[in-house]
């Protein structure tokens, strides 16, 4: 197949190699898409794009800073605010610091609010205050309101909201529908589709159905429509839930957070937004409706102690893999359960496996990479063959993380420094499951070997996490959204009292 690909990029024009990569991607081809991506880069009228895809092709992999340089490469040779977001998103994976990672951001917003003030420079007005006992209009922008993690986190609020108070609608920039969309849209007050809409179009739609708070759920991912939010298309904008770091924008007031994943120490210079903490977690887990079993830890029947993350392998970071590495050889005859889309591709599957052994890795056959299943009820009965899940570092996971305690399998994680590397240390905060939190790399290890030496605490762990999570607050939506309501109103409230003292 690689030589048949050799010679038909030879035969292809830069812009036929640029179609054909895109298209291998969307198969997951992954070796042929980056021949085929290579190649369209030497297109001066296609350079950008092909940067961007290859970027995007690479970051898939798991190869960030390869996928960091090409959208660098990209933006040199033309500035496109799309490929300059896949930049962000991206530093996101890195060790990077924060200050510099929010550099970043807050250049992105600049621009991108240069770019709305040139197209419309006005912004809606409000020439009286809002009377307060009438229902607040909240709006949610997000691509994500279907089968995708964000729905989990959304449904508990959309079941439990108060709608003598509140009154929500969706922005969906997605025509998609499926099983979720239709719960999502049982729930909510107002659906309106905006995909396909320009940034001036979506914002008049906003301002005509009278939006007091308009929440973003995507930050810088895929689908998101910041563009709206730079025009200032509600008087109070916000971002939640779907990225986790700032947007850039000034015109974004406040971020949804929380006490753990960003406490009241760190600078005011990582974010542009005003911090919102809520009290314990910022995230409400809808646990899935399979009744699906938890069986005995699999050592019990293996022999040995089974490791494993089902986290995208970009949130693998040198350093995550150079630790898991030195646990698997200080637990003997243990392995490695891996799960992601990057192991479509066999030749990833044996860089991946000879990058573990170049670190000391003697048997790479202890490495066990899985393709993703194709049901939800598949994926998480595979947590029945991991004893003890490892969290990524700096980027945690969030949905897995749930996933995992959901099917009782203890989380281990490294608590860093900024919310991208803290959002799971806030969930087994949430659950008073402090004793997995590490401080630092030492005691990651640390951790995970006592564990993996005492047989009987993860037998207790596969007796007991579900039960814990389920009567937990991290599953509670009556009483998240009464803190998420209170949230609203205070916001609500403090901008009244802004546009009353300008009248003043």
């Amino acid at each position: 197949m690689s030589s048949l690909v050799n010679r038909q990029i030879d035969r292809d024009t830069p812009q036929s190699s640029l179609e054909s990569g895109i298209e291998a991607f969307k198969k997951n081809h992954f070796e042929e898409a980056l021949k085929y991506l290579s190649h369209a880069t030497s297109d001066a009228k296609h350079k950008a794009r092909a940067y961007r895809v290859l970027g995007n092709c690479l970051r898939t992999i798991g190869r960030v800073d390869e996928a960091i340089l090409a959208y660098r490469n990209g933006l040199r040779h033309s500035y496109q605010s799309t490929t300059h977001q896949r930049l962000l998103n991206a530093l996101n994976y890195t060790l990077l610091s924060q200050e510099v990672i929010a550099r970043e951001h807050r250049t992105w917003g600049l621009k991108a609010e240069q770019l709305a003030k040139e197209r419309l420079v006005s912004t809606p007005s409000q020439s009286f205050p809002r009377e307060e006992n009438i229902p607040i209009r909240v709006g949610f922008v997000s691509a994500d309101l279907k089968s995708h993690p964000v729905a989990s986190f959304l449904l508990p609020i959309f079941k439990n909201y108060n709608k003598n108070h509140f009154h929500y609608t969706c922005y969906a920039n997605d025509s998609v529908s499926d099983g979720v969309t239709k719960r999502c849209k049982g729930l909510v007050d107002g659906w309106k589709i905006i995909k396909g809409t320009t940034t001036a179009q979506a914002r008049e739609q906003i301002q005509k159905d009278g939006i007091d708070i308009l929440i973003d759920l995507s930050g810088h991912t895929s689908g998101n429509r910041l563009d709206i939010f730079a025009l200032r298309a509600a008087p109070i904008q916000a971002t939640y839930l779907g990225y986790p770091n700032t947007t850039g924008l000034s015109r974004v007031d406040y971020r949804l957070v929380d006490p753990v994943t960003d406490p009241p120490s760190i600078p005011k210079t990582w974010h542009t937004e005003k911090l919102y903490r809520l009290p314990g977690c910022f995230l409400c887990y809808e646990p899935p409706s399979d009744n699906l079993p938890v069986f005995p830890p699999p050592y019990v029947r293996k022999g040995h102690i089974t490791f494993g993350s089902f986290n995208k392998s970009a949130k693998i970071s040198a350093q995550c893999l150079e630790l898991w590495v030195k646990i698997l050889q200080r637990v003997p005859d243990s392995s490695m359960l891996l799960k992601s889309i990057t192991f479509e591709s066999a030749s990833e599957v044996n860089r991946f496996r000879n990058h573990c052994h170049k670190l000391g890795l003697e048997d790479i056959q202890r490495i066990d990479c899985r393709r993703p299943l194709q049901y939800r009820k598949e994926h998480l009965d595979l947590y029945n063959e991991m004893d003890i899940a490892l969290d990524t570092f700096p980027y945690n996971g969030t949905t897995t993380t749930f996933q995992a305690l959901f099917m009782s399998t203890p989380v281990l994680t490294l608590r860093g420094s900024s919310h991208v590397a803290r959002v799971s240390s806030s969930i087994l905060h949430a659950m008073g499951l402090d004793e997995l939190i590490a401080n630092d790399p030492e005691q990651y290890v640390d951790i995970a070997l006592a564990l993996a030496n005492n047989k009987p605490k993860i037998d207790t762990y596969k007796k007991t996490l579900r039960e814990k999570l389920l009567n937990s607050p991290l599953v509670d939506g009556p009483r998240f959204v009464t803190h998420l309501e209170e949230a609203f109103a205070e916001m609500f409230k403090a901008s009244n009292a802004s546009v009353a003292q300008e009248m003043r």
